[in-house]
């Protein structure tokens, strides 16, 4: 019997680290090897890590993506685990924000008051479509613009 060790709601970068462990029954042959599955948003499972006898690995997802882990455990006579039906871990990539403050103004004023140009993006899937964003432009700590990027 094996299971995928629990993972936190959220994950802050794309790659993280998975583990899993798993034991025989009492008497048994002990675990030769794991087969590791993922799902990506609830989408069906698909194969990871086969017959691998390591218990951990770096998985590499994208931004605002959830996903699902389970194990499959093989002894060493070859009795294998039933697959589960469902996670038996899962996480959420974060999406990604980035954001950039400019000051192009060459003295960092515009008639004794400071300039700022600030742009913030997000982004859910980079490969799925447009991030969304805005661009805030200050003068003196006052607002003077705020415009979405798309």
């Amino acid at each position: 019997m094996s299971s995928v060790n629990p993972l936190p709601a959220t994950e802050p970068t794309c790659a993280f680290n998975v583990s899993w462990s798993g034991s025989d029954d009492a008497g048994g042959s002990g675990v030769a090897t794991y087969n590791v599955y993922v799902s990506d948003d609830d989408g069906p499972f698909t194969l990871w890590q086969t017959a691998t006898t390591q218990t951990s690995a770096s998985y590499t997802g994208q931004p605002g993506h959830t996903y699902g882990f389970c194990s499959v455990a093989t002894d060493n006579v070859g009795n294998v685990q039933a697959t589960p039906t469902a996670a038996q871990a899962t996480t959420l990539v974060q999406p990604t924000t980035t954001t950039s403050v400019v000051n192009k103004h060459p003295n960092g004023s515009l008639y004794g008051q400071a300039v700022t140009l600030t742009a913030t993006v997000s982004s859910t899937d980079p490969a799925a479509g447009t991030p969304s964003g805005a661009v805030q432009f200050q003068i003196g700590g006052t607002n003077v613009g705020l415009r979405p990027l798309w």
